[in-house]
């Protein structure tokens, strides 16, 4: 039987290392898995690290990813906002929906990733193709 790929193995090894030079912790299992502990106790409070340089998953290309799509989304957003028609309005609320259809992790996140940026093509395309909004002659 092949053994299994752990995905956590590489970021959970810079964790060791990481850890490794700070003093009183040590490497350990807990019910049966990998873990850091300091002076005997567990060290499973990690999610001050988040965000920071010292994150030790926010170097993963997911995690990359991530952060581009947050950028994107507001990026869509402001044109969104700034061409938003009563006769758009919908193609707008489905642009604004895509977000949702990019769940899971992995291969499965990456899989919803190229459908949802596939419909989002199609309807940003619809958005931008729909009727300007007319201006009103002055007075």
């Amino acid at each position: 039987m092949a053994a299994r790929k752990d995905p956590l193995a590489a970021p959970f090894a810079r964790v060791v290392k990481a850890a490794a030079k700070l003093p009183e912790v040590e490497e350990e299992t807990s019910y049966g898995t990998p873990a850091l502990k300091v002076r005997g106790k567990l060290l499973a409070r990690m999610k001050g690290l988040r965000g920071t340089a010292f994150d030790p998953f926010g170097y993963t290309q997911e995690r990359k990813t991530e952060r581009q799509l947050i950028g994107d989304y507001e990026a869509l957003l402001a044109e969104i906002f700034d061409k938003l028609t009563p006769e758009n309005h919908a193609i707008a609320v489905g642009l604004a929906a895509i977000p949702e259809k990019i769940r899971g992790f992995g291969h499965v996140k990456q899989r919803h990733l190229k459908t949802a940026k596939a419909e989002e093509a199609a309807l940003l395309e619809q958005f931008r193709a729909s009727a300007a909004p007319l201006l009103k002659a002055a007075e």
